[in-house]
C-alpha cells in the first residue's frame, strides 16, 4: 500500500497566524453588518408611521383658496390642525368663509372683505391633500348667509355637512333647521348652490310660521 509523503525538507505551513487574523476579520464583517441591520431597522421605524397619528400639527390655523386672479374665494381658519401621514387633515372649531377682495401682502399676511357672502362654522372640519376640493364639516355645523350690512339673512344648522368645490354647492343629508326672514323650516337635508344663492330643502319638509 503506497502512502503519501511529502519530500524530504517540506513542512507543513504555519497557519495559526492566518487563522487567527481571519477570525478577527470575520468578528469586524459581522459586527459591521449587524450595525447596517440596525440602521435600517432604525430608519425603517422612523418612517413606518401611524397613519392614525398626526405627523404635524399647527395653531391658530388658516388656508386660502384662491381663483386664478389671484383673488381669494374660500378662507378656511380653525383653532388647530392635524395632519396625518395619509394625506388627511382635521382641523378643529372650523371656519370656512366665502372671501372677495382678498390681497396678499409681503409679509403674507392678508385682508378681505365680504359683501353678503357664506360662512360655515363646525366644531370640526376634514380634507384630504393640500389643496382639498371638498371639505367635510361636522360636530355642529352652522351655514350662515349675511347681507351687505352683516344682517343674517338665512341660518342653517346640521349635524355635518359638506362644501363642495366643483358643484359650488353646501350641502347636508342629516336633519336641518333652517331660520329665515322669521321663519323656521326643518327637513331631511338641503343643497344650497353658492352661485344661484338658492337653498333647496330635501326628505319631510316642515315649516313653522309665525303670524
Amino acid at each position: 500500500m503506497n502512502t503519501l509523503r511529502p519530500p524530504p525538507g517540506w513542512r507543513w505551513p504555519d497557519l495559526s497566524g492566518r487563522l487567527l487574523w481571519g477570525g478577527v476579520l470575520l468578528l469586524v464583517l459581522g459586527a459591521v453588518l449587524w450595525l447596517l441591520d440596525g440602521v435600517r431597522t432604525s430608519d425603517g421605524a422612523a418612517v413606518a408611521l401611524d397613519p392614525q397619528r398626526p405627523d404635524y400639527r399647527l395653531e391658530r390655523f388658516a388656508w386660502d383658496h384662491c381663483s386664478p386672479d389671484g383673488q381669494a374665494q374660500w378662507r378656511l381658519a380653525g383653532a388647530s390642525l392635524e395632519h396625518f401621514p395619509d394625506g388627511r387633515s382635521q382641523v378643529q372649531q372650523a371656519r370656512l368663509t366665502q372671501q372677495t377682495g382678498l390681497q396678499k401682502t409681503g409679509a403674507g399676511a392678508s385682508a378681505a372683505s365680504s359683501e353678503g357672502l357664506l360662512t360655515v362654522t363646525a366644531g370640526q372640519a376634514r380634507a384630504s391633500g393640500t389643496s382639498p376640493r371638498q371639505i367635510d364639516l361636522d360636530e355642529g355645523a352652522q351655514m350662515l348667509w349675511q347681507d351687505s350690512a352683516g344682517q343674517a339673512r338665512l341660518q342653517v344648522n346640521t349635524g355635518a355637512m359638506r362644501w363642495d368645490e366643483a358643484s359650488q354647492q353646501v350641502s347636508s343629508r342629516a336633519p336641518v333647521q333652517v331660520k329665515a326672514q322669521g321663519q323656521t323650516w326643518t327637513a331631511g337635508g338641503f343643497v344650497y348652490d353658492i352661485r344661484q344663492r338658492q337653498l333647496r330643502l330635501t326628505g319631510a319638509v316642515r315649516a313653522v310660521i309665525t303670524p
